[in-house]
């Protein structure tokens, strides 16, 4: 997008929730979706990478998409159904032209897991106001270990999407915090907590200093500091650059 233009961004459109098409969650999770979503069923690998994958795209979509972030109602918590709208072809039946709440309001179902952190995400932005800030500076882009780290607005985003390797000890630089050396950055917000699906494995930002070797990033930049990054696999982690102390 043009810098300056201010835009909307959505993970995913309205037409992908239409008959014919698919959603976002339909993708990742596929039929897993009718048989593994209650919480007394036993999970299955592609559940928990769609569920953690979904949260990962919105952290993406909102820190990075623009100055809007948008939802088409029921993709917040993966909603498994298609849109239809009465018409020639389906009878004129209104049995698809409809939004399954409760299924986000079922506390068994894992689907309340995305609308609890759609809402968690957004009460984050509401904090610490991301789309009110200037284009994101991403630090570093590791195909390798699938890593992306990116600022905004003075917010440090980390995004891993490996499915089974977590980020250790990862050091970048350039990272704009007056933190002292040896202190840990607050985690205003991750996405492997258990609340919404996750398993609550530890993550820990640490400040390292300004000349720290076997960094990954491009040269230190003045005023600001290296980093050593810890994180579960395919996950995401918004951590607060301007205040040190134990996580949230």
């Amino acid at each position: 997008r043009r810098r300056g233009e201010p835009t909307v961004a959505y993970a995913e459109c309205h037409d992908q929730s239409l008959v014919g098409a698919q959603t976002l969650a339909f993708r990742l999770i596929g039929t897993d979706m009718y048989e593994h979503m209650s919480q007394l069923s036993t999970t299955t690998p592609r559940v928990e990478f769609g569920i953690a994958a979904l949260k990962i795209v919105r952290v993406l979509t909102s820190a990075l998409g623009g100055e809007g972030y948008l939802n088409f109602m029921g993709n917040e918590f993966g909603h498994p159904e298609w849109v239809d709208f009465p018409r020639a072809g389906n009878n004129n039946s209104l049995e698809r032209a409809r939004r399954r709440w409760d299924l986000a309001d079922d506390p068994l179902l894992r689907y309340r897991w995305l609308n609890d952190f759609d809402m968690a995400l957004n009460r984050a932005e509401d904090q610490l106001g991301w789309l009110h800030g200037e284009h994101a500076d991403v630090i570093c882009v590791d195909d390798g270990d699938q890593l992306v780290i990116f600022e905004r607005a003075g917010i440090l985003f980390a995004v891993t999407t490996h499915p089974h390797r977590g980020v250790r000890g990862y050091v970048v630089r350039g990272v704009h915090t007056q933190a002292t050396s040896g202190a840990s950055l607050p985690i205003v917000l991750s996405s492997d907590e258990a609340r919404w699906g996750g398993r609550s494995r530890p993550a820990t930002v640490c400040v390292l200093g300004s000349d720290t070797p076997g960094s990954r990033a491009t040269a230190s930049v003045a005023g600001t500091k290296a980093v050593r990054i810890d994180m579960p696999p395919a996950s995401a982690i918004v951590v607060d650059v301007h205040h040190s102390g134990s996580r949230r």
